[in-house]
Formats: C-alpha cells, structure tokens, sequence
C-alpha cells in the first residue's frame, strides 16, 4: 500500500490502474470498484482497459463505459467480455438488483480468501448467465473464482462463504450463484 500512495502522488493516472488491478487481486472488491470506475471510464483515455471485462463484478459500470466508449469511437467494434457483462446487467434488471449487491457479496469471498491466505488462480472468474432457467425460476448467473486448490477445498470453502454470507448484513442477490472452483491448469 506504500507503494500505492508513492503512485499517487507520482503518477495518478497509473496509480489508479494499479489500485484496481491490486486491490482485485487482494478480493478487495468494494474498494477496487471505486478505481475502476475510473480507468474503465473512456475518458481517461485507456480504452484497452475495456477488453478486461468486469473482473470485480462492476458489470453495469462495464455495460456504460462500453456504451460510451463506442459513441466516442464509432468503429470500436465489440469487446469478448461484452455479451456476458450485457446478459448479467439484464439479469440484474430483471431481479431488481445492482452491482452494488454483487460486489458486497463478493467482498463476503474476499474474505474467505484472505482469512485462509489464499488468491484467485487467474484474475477473471468465470461467469454463466442463465437467463432462462429450466425450472422457470428466475434468471441468475453463476460466478465461479478459481483458486489452485483440491475440488474438495473449493467445496468446503464455497460452504464457508454461503454460511458467512447468510450470518452478514449483506443482502444477498438471488441474481448470482457463487462458487470457488478448483483451477485445473491444462
């Protein structure tokens, strides 16, 4: 974090590249979100930052950086992360939540994570929209963190996180199905 503040004072726009992307990985989400809101913003001049998705369940800060990315860059095109951010904003609207309550469930994993000393395996989760459940109950996305553990430790600690999330005062989305998984490198 002394690191971070030298940044700031130094090199402000990087400093706030820098503390999104630490504090992502630190399963920091709340606070990282304040940062990248900023960088992921067009104006400040970074687009890159685009083809990175929300990897800290920002998705609706994404979906309005996106859309405003591309009617100040009409040739743009589209982004790999697009289409899953715009189906989880949808699903979102349709069970009346926000980013916002993703992100403080996901600050519940984070943590889980930091009590047992651990980090993500890779930095973006693997999200499943489902917006037409098969039992006809309403839409979700499932929202998976890989860590480098046994299949057992990522049960054991998604049972954690669901026993910790239902003892919090967060409210808990019904749009978002967590789970740790175990990271199987190929």
């Amino acid at each position: 974090m002394e690191v971070l503040a030298d940044l700031k004072r130094r090199d402000p726009p990087r400093f706030e590249a820098t503390a999104a992307t630490t504090l992502i990985m630190l399963a920091r989400y709340s606070e990282s979100l304040v940062h990248y809101r900023v960088i992921i913003d067009p104006e400040f001049g970074e687009t890159h930052f685009l083809h990175q998705g929300a990897p800290n369940g920002g998705f609706e800060t994404y979906v309005r950086a996106i859309d405003k990315a591309k009617t100040m860059f009409p040739d743009l095109g589209t982004f790999e992360r697009e289409d899953e951010a715009r189906r989880v904003v949808s699903i979102l609207n349709q069970n009346g939540e926000t980013e916002d309550h993703v992100v403080a469930a996901l600050d519940v994993a984070g943590e889980v994570l930091r009590d047992h000393g651990m980090f993500q395996a890779w930095k973006h989760p693997m999200i499943r929209p489902v917006e037409s459940p098969r039992d006809g109950q309403h839409p979700y996305f499932g929202y998976e963190i890989f860590l480098k553990v046994t299949d057992e430790e990522a049960l054991d600690l998604t049972v954690e996180y669901v026993e910790r999330l239902a003892h919090s005062s967060v409210v808990i989305p019904s749009s978002m199905v967590f789970s740790f998984a175990a990271y199987h490198a190929e």
